[in-house]
């Protein structure tokens, strides 16, 4: 499932995935991917991810973690949160 408004396609997809504030003893481990694309992702947390600085987001892929560096650009607390 495509959403065709976007500039970059996004699919539908759970993952499941943690976030971790660098220079931070902060880590949340209970997320799981709503969206992912080329442009960023969403991502469902029941916790809120309160922080303008960038963030290590770990995707588990095919049972291998995957982190790359991720910008949060808006957080909809009942929607989730979407990096880029």
């Amino acid at each position: 499932m495509f959403d065709p408004v976007r500039q970059y396609p996004r699919i539908y997809v759970e993952v499941p995935a943690k976030v971790s504030v660098p220079n931070q003893d902060k880590t949340l481990s209970d997320l799981t991917t709503r969206q992912f694309g080329l442009g960023g992702c969403m991502l469902k947390s029941n916790d809120r991810i309160t922080t303008q600085n960038p963030v290590n987001l770990t995707l588990n892929l095919a049972g291998k973690p995957v982190t790359t560096v991720a910008e949060i650009i808006y957080e909809h607390f009942q929607d989730g949160v979407c990096f880029t």
